[in-house]
């Protein structure tokens, strides 16, 4: 009786991974602020979930990072306080911004934002920024910069 009860549990969690793609296993939602320095790196799942916001903190995006966004979502650097994104690709490894679609359209999520409290010294170097914007606003946005 133990034995099968063991089988059980087995069989249910063999299950419920199987069902998950590996994809979704992998996934970090990144969401809400970004208060302490963080670096996003290559080889990561990384999905934008709403309005994030990089304030009192550097984020440093690794050369060959892809960034997911949901529908809607953006990025904003330096809205509340102080803060840098050093985005520098290279030629052989871009960053890529781009839609958690599968099938997405241009204006799939708003875009990324650098504020008044973005600091100078703030780089894109060999970055590409795919299926953002709104009616109001552009993939890339400086306001008070």
């Amino acid at each position: 009786m133990k034995l099968s009860g063991i089988f059980t549990t087995a069989a249910i969690f063999a299950a419920l991974l199987t069902s998950c793609t590996e994809d979704e296993l992998d996934q970090i939602i990144i969401e809400g602020s970004i208060t302490t320095n963080t670096t996003w790196e290559a080889g990561k799942n990384l999905i934008i979930r709403g309005d994030v916001y990089i304030d009192n903190a550097a984020l440093t995006i690794q050369p060959g990072t892809t960034i997911r966004f949901e529908n809607g979502a953006s990025l904003s650097i330096g809205y509340y306080n102080a803060a840098s994104i050093i985005a520098n690709g290279t030629v052989d490894k871009p960053i890529i911004f781009t839609s958690a679609l599968d099938n997405p359209i241009g204006g799939a999520w708003k875009g990324i934002f650098l504020y008044s409290n973005n600091s100078a010294n703030s780089s894109f170097k060999y970055c590409q920024v795919k299926y953002a914007g709104t009616n109001d606003y552009g993939s890339l946005n400086i306001d008070g910069t």
